[in-house]
This record gives structure tokens, C-alpha cells and sequence, in this order.
């Protein structure tokens, strides 16, 4: 069952962003960073959260999957570090191998999921 987020407010998910970013990232530091070299970012929107990820694991390849062609357009317009890819496809249907990724993340994608 495919799903869908209809979000137009670009703004609104970089205030999310810069709100959720210094609680996340506290989190994130507990994670240790040996043996991570691939994340995965599902639902990840206009991409901060991916570039955020890409941050704190700086020796990882970090993917963003987006069900939502527009977001993911604009996640890929956005300056990053080289290290950041974004897909588009269903999280309820990834199109990744079993254990292809050593972390995987999600921060907004769950409520989108009927």
C-alpha cells in the first residue's frame, strides 16, 4: 500500500530539522561509529536528516530513500559531502539486499504509513 505525505512546505520541514537535529543527534552519538561504512536514511524527506546522519558517521556512505518524487528532487538540489545519495521508492518495499546497510534510520516516515 503506497503512501504518501503531500508536503508542498518545504520550510516547514527545515524548522523540523533544526528542532529535531539536537535531540537526535545526542542519540546518534552513542551509536559507535566502527564497522559503520552504510546508512540508510528511510523517508528521508528533503534530505537534512541524511546530510545530519552523513555528519555524524563521516566514514559512511549515507542513502535517503523517499517515496516522494518532489522531496527527493529537492533533497538531491541541496549541497552535501559527497557521501549522500537519494533514491526514490517505498519503504514498505525496499529495494535493498538483506544486511546491505549497517544502520538504518527513520525519523518521520512511520505516521506517513497507514
Amino acid at each position: 500500500m503506497p503512501y504518501t505525505i503531500d508536503e508542498l512546505d518545504f520550510e516547514r520541514q527545515q524548522v523540523l530539522a533544526e528542532c529535531l537535529n539536537p535531540l537526535t543527534i545526542p542519540v546518534l552519538q552513542r551509536v559507535p561509529c566502527t564497522g559503520i561504512r552504510k546508512v540508510l536514511d528511510l523517508g528521508c524527506g528533503q534530505g537534512n536528516t541524511s546530510r545530519m546522519l552523513a555528519a555524524q558517521f563521516p566514514e559512511a556512505e549515507v542513502t535517503g530513500l523517499e517515496y516522494d518524487t518532489n522531496l527527493i528532487a529537492f533533497a538531491r538540489a541541496q549541497p552535501d559531502n559527497g557521501k549522500v545519495r537519494f533514491e526514490q521508492g517505498d519503504a514498505t518495499k525496499l529495494p535493498f539486499s538483506d544486511e546491505e546497510f549497517d544502520l538504518v534510520f527513520t525519523r518521520y516516515l512511520l505516521v506517513h504509513i497507514p
